[in-house]
């Protein structure tokens, strides 16, 4: 008996291992291997560069052209994600201090603007990766992921300063919590709570019944 309890034991732990390694989900994408779309895919295919520093080695310039009026660019990726959760979506990107500067991240087509505070980036490019996190709930399948340009990028320089972009590297997207929607709980039927009492007492009275019974057999046992 103990044997098969331990056996049924290890069974279950290692049930509760695969389940909770089958959970886990980190996907790391590249942006030089993303749909390039934009002023970038205009400038020097897909503006894609060489940096010492980048994940892989290359990176997209979100800038593109600088004529005026400013055309955004943007790297897209269809990414499938494995359950329903909150993902961490980081952003990845190299910059410089030379002027002020936007990016963009386009979950499901809408926008989050990337925080960048030129003061504590590097003097030039290819010195420092960047980093930007958000969360997001995405729910099990495919959903469309961007990084693009800031919005005030696209504005013509006639009407006062452009905003510059950044060198984009990569995306990567974390499970940090699946949410799990329990099953909604209906009423239970009328007829089946309302059975009529003679049906339980008859119940009742079997059961009784069998007792009585079994007890008698073991007095006369003894």
């Amino acid at each position: 008996m103990k044997k098969t309890l331990t056996m049924l034991t290890a069974a279950l732990m290692a049930a509760v291992l695969c389940v909770s390694a089958g959970a886990a989900f980190s996907a790391k994408y590249e942006c030089e291997d993303g749909v390039i779309t934009g002023a970038a895919k205009e400038y020097k295919d897909g503006n894609i560069q060489d940096v010492s520093i980048a994940s892989g080695g290359k990176i997209v310039g979100l800038g593109g052209v600088n004529d005026a009026p400013q055309m955004a660019s943007f790297v897209t990726w269809s990414v499938e994600v494995p359950v329903d959760g909150v993902y961490d979506i980081t952003f990845a990107y190299d910059t410089d201090n030379a002027s002020e500067k936007g990016a963009s991240v386009i979950v499901d087509g809408e926008r989050y603007d990337v925080p960048i505070d030129i003061s504590v980036m590097p003097e030039k490019y290819g010195l420092e990766t960047q980093y930007w996190t958000m969360d997001a709930e995405l729910t099990a399948g495919v959903h469309e992921i961007a990084v693009t340009t800031s919005e005030d990028f696209n504005r013509d320089a006639n009407f006062g300063p452009v905003v510059k972009s950044v060198n984009a590297d990569y995306i990567e997207i974390v499970l940090v919590k699946e949410i799990v929607i329990a099953p909604e709980v209906t009423d239970v039927p009328e007829e089946i709570t309302a059975a009529p009492q003679t049906f339980d007492m008859g119940i009742i009275a079997a059961a009784a019944a069998v007792v009585s019974a079994a007890g008698y057999m073991i007095s006369k046992k003894r």
